[in-house]
């Protein structure tokens, strides 16, 4: 038996070019343009057509495949309509919720199912409400499903079971969360992302939810509980990717953040 999977199925540079060329588009594009949307779509068939699509009507294509994302009209009605609208309330409850993590397991899945989204709110993709197992959350099966239907979920490892969205149907998922919730749901979402990762010691992740949810407080926190840790490593280009995190002006309201500065200037 052969299986054949996306992997094999994406374009690379040479078969995006030959498919646009064949798209009779009004201009032949740049192997820069291709490139870029090689990088944009991830070989995508049916991303590379979308784009194809709306490229004759963008007065600069190239600059239109730089910033060609999930919000995009034809490929949003294109995943709305093919791709959520099949799904059931609860998967897309998971979807939109997990569309703020670069990357993610079912454990941190749950811990985002485990925030209550605003019921006021109606977004487009249905009235979603994750289901329940008792009080635990059935993040570990949704995940399953969203596997098995192949929704362009991309495996990063065999062991710890880590996944991530493909960017362009993250970009869809983000556009429906941040149109149809509001901030503090978002803000929400991520400050529960920040406590399970800082709780697994995925600390620089951590830091980045909490100042998205708008709380600097907890990523300040974390800086100087682990500072001296990195400095007894000589770790200094991680501390200094985590001061570079945080806006100046809080640094210098932190006699720990201060000294962590003077100890990598020195």
């Amino acid at each position: 038996m052969v299986e054949i999977r996306a992997t094999e199925l994406r374009f690379n540079p040479t078969e995006i070019d030959a498919f646009l060329r064949r798209a009779r588009l009004k201009a032949v594009p740049s192997p820069e343009t291709v490139a870029a949307l090689a990088e944009r779509t991830e070989g995508w068939v049916v991303g590379v057509q979308l784009a194809s699509l709306s490229m004759p009507h963008q007065p600069d294509p190239a600059a239109f495949v730089k910033q060609f994302t999930g919000a995009d009209r034809y490929v949003m009605e294109y995943l709305v309509d093919e791709v959520l609208t099949r799904q059931t309330p609860e998967v897309r409850a998971f979807l939109l919720r997990t569309s703020i993590l670069d990357q993610f397991c079912a454990p941190l899945g749950e811990a985002l199912m485990a925030v209550a989204l605003d019921d006021a709110a109606a977004p487009a993709l249905g009235h979603d409400r994750p289901a329940h197992n008792g009080d635990r959350l059935v993040a570990g099966a949704l995940l399953e499903t969203v596997k098995q239907a192949n929704l362009f979920l991309i495996p990063l490892d065999s062991e710890a079971g880590w996944y991530r969205y493909h960017h362009l149907f993250r970009s869809l998922l983000q556009h429906g969360l941040n149109l149809h919730y509001s901030g503090e749901v978002t803000a929400a979402l991520h400050a529960a992302a920040a406590r399970w990762l800082a709780d697994h010691g995925l600390i620089e992740q951590a830091i980045t939810h909490s100042l998205a949810a708008g709380d600097a407080l907890p990523a300040i926190r974390l800086i100087e509980q682990h500072r001296h840790a990195l400095a007894s490593r000589d770790d200094w280009p991680t501390l200094e990717g985590w001061l570079e995190l945080l806006p100046e002006a809080v640094i210098w309201q932190r006699p720990g953040l201060l000294l962590a500065q003077a100890w990598l200037a020195f």
